[in-house]
């Protein structure tokens, strides 16, 4: 990265720099999240417009009032699947910084949405302002039971974003086989 001679400078002793792949961060154009045009996103915008055919029940900024409800969410949402040992762990972590976030959900620089199904929330994102033109997704949680769900959620949180904003970061794979699948199905940037 752009950081590397700060780090040779500051340390000419001598470093050993090398790349993790694992910790590569995924960037996309807010624009194609959006509309997932083109031949490579057609998948997705298949199960997205049968989301919006069956349940459009609407997306909204969450707001104080509605945490609890997320944080209940997030513990169903564990509680639903048969997780490997160190998947319970770092999805310990996760609500914990699910949690941390929340307290800031009113922040001008948080970005936040849920989508409600008859009433009740199925969904949610939150991120934040990382540069002029982009935006960082921190969390992106979905009850799977609902077709098109994810790419629901992750179309309206871009929707909502400011105009400003070009580049969304959905961060990294940290390795892990399904979410490395995940993050480039959606084609990204760079």
């Amino acid at each position: 990265g752009h950081m590397v001679h700060f780090l040779e400078e500051a340390f000419p002793e001598g470093l050993e720099i090398s790349h993790d792949r694992d910790d590569d961060e995924y960037v996309y154009l807010k624009e194609k999240m959006i509309t997932h045009s083109g031949r490579a996103l057609h998948k997705k915008k298949n199960h997205l417009n049968h989301f919006l055919k069956n349940y459009q029940d609407g997306y909204k900024t969450i707001t104080k009032d509605m945490v609890p409800e997320i944080k209940d969410f997030v513990a169903q949402l564990k509680k639903n699947r048969n997780y490997e040992k160190d998947e319970i762990e770092s999805l310990e972590l996760e609500e914990t910084a699910i949690e941390e976030v929340l307290e800031f959900i009113s922040h001008p620089g948080v970005f936040s949405g849920a989508i409600l199904i008859e009433g009740k929330i199925e969904a949610f994102a939150i991120g934040e302002l990382l540069s002029k033109d982009t935006a960082v997704t921190h969390f992106e949680k979905a009850n799977d039971s609902f077709r098109g769900l994810y790419q629901a959620i992750n179309m309206e949180f871009c929707k909502h974003l400011p105009d400003e904003v070009v580049y969304v970061n959905r961060e990294e794979d940290m390795g892990l086989e399904n979410l490395r699948k995940a993050k480039e199905s959606y084609k990204p940037h760079h």
